[in-house]
C-alpha cells in the first residue's frame, strides 16, 4: 500500500520533504547552535541589570524588547512552570498584581504552537514551536496551491515563499506568528465558498478557530471582513451559474462555528472585560478601518494571491 501511495503521489511527497528541508535550513541556528528565536539582549539596558552591563557593549535598539523579553518569554515560562506544578492558568499572581493569564489572548494558552511548552522546558519548546510554525505555514500554503489546481512545482514555490515571509520568520514569537500559518487554509475556505462548494464549511470552521486561538483576534476579524467582501464579490460575478444565498450562509456558518470553537477562551475574555474598571479618560476615537490592518493583510496575502 505504501509503495503504491509513494508511486502515485511521488511528486507531492518530494515537495513535502523539500518544505520540511527548507524549514530546517531557515532555522539552522536554532537546530545546530542550540539557540532560541527571541531577542532578550536589551534586558541589560533596564534597571537593575543596566548597572551590570559592560560599558563596551552597545545598547539594544530593538523595538520589540518590551514585548519579547518582558512579556512573551515570561508568559511561556509561567505557563510551563504552572503546568509542571499542576496549578491553574487563570491568573498569574507574580506579574502586575495578578494578570488574567488565561483570559488574555496574548498568552496563547490554547494555540496549537503552544503545545510544546506543555511538555518541554521553555528554551527547547521555543525551538520546537518556531520550527513547526515555519513548517505548518509551508505545508498549508502548498496544500492550498494544490487544491486550487497548481502544479506541484508551482505550489512548492508558493509554499516556500510563504513560509519564508518576513511576517513569520522575523516575528516567530509574536502572536501573529500563531495566526499566519493557518491563513492559506482560510483562503482556501473562502475560495470554496466563492465557487459554491458549501459542503466545505467545516474545514473553514476549523481553520478559523485555529487562527482565532492564535493570540491575535484582530487579525482573524480583519481576515473575516476581507474574505466576506471577497466571497460576496465573487458570488455576485458568478450569480448566473452559482446560487448566492447558500454559499453565503455556509460561509457565515463556518465563521460562527469557528468563534464557537474558540469560545473556551473568548468567554473568559468577555468576563474579564465586563469586570474591568472604567477608563478614567475617554478613549480617543480610532479609525474604523484599523481593524482590518490596512496594508498588513494585503502583504500577508501577497504570497498566496499568485495562486489565484
Amino acid at each position: 500500500m505504501w509503495r503504491r501511495f509513494l508511486t502515485e503521489y511521488r511528486e507531492d511527497v518530494l515537495c513535502v520533504v523539500l518544505v520540511f528541508a527548507v524549514s530546517a535550513l531557515a532555522l539552522y541556528p536554532i537546530l545546530l547552535f542550540d539557540r532560541v528565536p527571541i531577542d532578550a539582549g536589551g534586558v541589560l539596558d533596564l534597571p537593575p541589570w543596566a548597572e551590570a552591563r559592560d560599558a563596551a557593549v552597545p545598547s539594544s535598539e530593538s523595538g520589540d524588547l518590551d514585548l519579547q523579553a518582558l512579556s512573551l518569554y515570561p508568559s511561556y515560562v509561567f505557563l510551563n512552570d504552572t503546568l509542571r506544578r499542576d496549578d491553574s492558568l487563570l491568573w498569574n499572581p507574580t506579574e502586575y498584581a495578578g494578570v488574567p493569564f488565561f483570559a488574555a489572548w496574548k498568552s496563547r494558552c490554547l494555540s496549537v504552537f503552544t503545545i510544546p511548552f506543555y511538555f518541554f522546558a521553555p528554551p527547547t519548546a521555543l525551538q520546537i514551536s518556531a520550527f513547526f510554525k515555519v513548517l505548518v505555514a509551508g505545508l498549508c500554503a502548498y496544500y492550498m496551491g494544490r487544491r486550487l489546481g497548481l502544479s506541484s512545482s508551482f505550489a512548492l514555490a508558493v509554499g516556500v515563499a510563504f513560509q519564508l515571509g518576513a511576517h513569520l520568520t522575523l516575528g516567530l514569537n509574536g502572536p501573529l506568528s500563531d495566526v499566519v500559518p493557518w491563513l492559506p487554509l482560510f483562503l482556501l475556505f473562502a475560495e470554496r465558498m466563492a465557487l459554491g462548494q458549501s459542503h466545505h464549511w467545516p474545514a473553514g470552521a476549523i481553520a478559523g478557530a485555529l487562527m482565532f486561538l492564535g493570540g491575535e483576534p484582530e487579525a482573524f476579524l480583519g481576515a473575516t471582513l476581507f474574505f466576506t467582501l471577497y466571497v460576496s464579490i465573487r458570488l455576485y460575478t458568478r450569480r448566473k451559474t452559482t446560487p448566492i444565498g447558500v454559499p453565503l450562509v455556509a460561509f457565515a456558518g463556518g465563521i460562527f462555528c469557528a468563534v464557537a470553537l474558540a469560545s473556551v477562551q473568548f468567554i473568559p475574555y468577555l468576563e474579564l472585560a465586563r469586570h474591568l474598571a472604567p477608563e478614567t479618560e475617554a478613549p480617543k476615537p480610532g479609525l474604523p478601518l484599523a481593524i482590518v490592518y490596512v496594508g498588513v493583510l494585503q502583504i500577508l496575502l501577497a504570497g498566496l494571491w499568485c495562486a489565484q
